[in-house]
């Protein structure tokens, strides 16, 4: 599961931010929410804590913009192109 807060920053919470990296791209699929697109490449901005990070629509772009929400999601590694 994974959690969208507007609130907090426009983070993102998961369980573990183990093995994550700035700049790491990442695509999620199931329910959207948090004004997330299924499919769509985002990049990890910023490890907030262990269980929270902000992405970017773009590579060294700002904060994307969420919603708060609550769904499950799976994140992924996305391919490099």
């Amino acid at each position: 599961t994974v959690t969208a807060s507007e609130a907090a920053g426009d983070t993102l919470t998961t369980s573990s931010t183990t093995g994550f990296y700035l700049g790491m791209p990442i695509q999620f699929y199931g329910v959207v929410f948090g004004n997330i697109v299924a499919g769509t490449t985002y990049y990890v901005r910023t490890i907030v804590a262990n269980t929270s990070f902000t992405v970017s629509s773009t590579l060294g772009g700002g904060d994307f913009a969420l919603a708060d929400a609550t769904g499950t999601m799976v994140l992924i590694i996305a391919p490099l192109l």
